[in-house]
């Protein structure tokens, strides 16, 4: 959203993720942890005054999800 058109400028963003993942050898089972940082330009979010809000860390997120195959569930 655009509050002061005439101070408007482009911008671009950056994501930056990782999925570290772990799968046991002994059982089906995958462990993951996946993360990621969401990084703006200077000008991607305005201020009332049509200024740039500045460049920083956005949003992040980390989840941990596991994995397991549902085999013991007949068609």
């Amino acid at each position: 959203m655009v509050l002061v058109p005439s101070k408007s400028q482009s911008s671009d963003y950056g994501v930056f993720g990782l999925d570290p993942t772990y799968e046991f050898e002994s059982a089906p089972l995958k462990l993951e942890l996946p993360s990621y940082i969401l990084i703006p330009g200077k000008n991607f979010y305005q201020r009332i005054d049509g200024s740039g809000g500045g460049a920083a860390i956005a949003s992040w997120a980390t989840t941990f999800k596991v994995t397991i195959p549902l085999d013991f569930i007949r068609p």
